[in-house]
């Protein structure tokens, strides 16, 4: 069962909610409330129960049944406006809605784990994830970004547009440095791309 209290009155809750299944996690997401009960997940609304007074009531607005297992975290991210759950079925699954239907959660990609999820989180950006695992293992995950391309004015695209490419067309000249083959350009091998001769003539 869900309670809402007002700290001011202790005495009793402002609202309660039963749900079918244990009650294992839970979080804010806008002005909604996400439990992860057993194996579900149920979005649930907080809602005002008059104008000008301050009491509010929950309305429960969906269950779905996304993990086989039960659901031991679930967090919101409010950087990509999405849910993130894992739990007992190895799996950490993320959560999207669309603007038609914001109460209906569509998986967008999950990411396979060696052992059973009870404890993650993630950073400020959603780009970097920790999770703990029931086999005592903590892993760090993060998620590939792709380098933005470099801003230039058009002075140096202008400049860079006349800069000569040199190729390289051998193969045969390698050596190892550090752990990497690198090919050693021979003088007699460069030759100037064909853009390049067209400028200087």
């Amino acid at each position: 069962m869900v309670k809402l209290w007002d700290l001011r009155n202790t005495s009793q809750c402002v609202s309660s909610l039963k749900l079918a299944n244990q009650i294992e996690d839970f979080c804010f997401r806008k002005e909604q409330l996400v439990v992860a009960n057993g194996n579900s997940i149920t979005l649930v609304d907080i809602q005002k129960q008059m104008e000008g007074v301050g009491e509010f009531s929950f309305e429960e607005q969906t269950s779905f049944y996304p993990f086989q297992k039960p659901c031991a975290k679930v967090r919101y991210d409010s950087h990509r406006d999405r849910i993130i759950a894992g739990g007992l079925d190895c799996q950490l699954k993320f959560f999207q809605a669309t603007k038609d239907a914001p109460n209906d959660l569509q998986v967008a990609y999950k990411i396979k784990v060696p052992s059973e999820i009870f404890a993650f989180d993630f950073s400020a950006d959603g780009n970097h994830f920790a999770l703990g695992l029931n086999d005592g293992s903590l892993i760090i995950k993060s998620k590939s970004i792709e380098k933005e391309e470099e801003v230039r004015d058009e002075e140096q695209k202008l400049f860079d547009s006349f800069e000569p490419k040199l190729i390289s067309t051998s193969k045969n000249y390698k050596y190892f440095f550090r752990g990497q083959y690198v090919v050693q350009a021979d003088p007699d091998d460069i030759r100037a791309t064909e853009m390049s001769k067209k400028r200087r003539l």
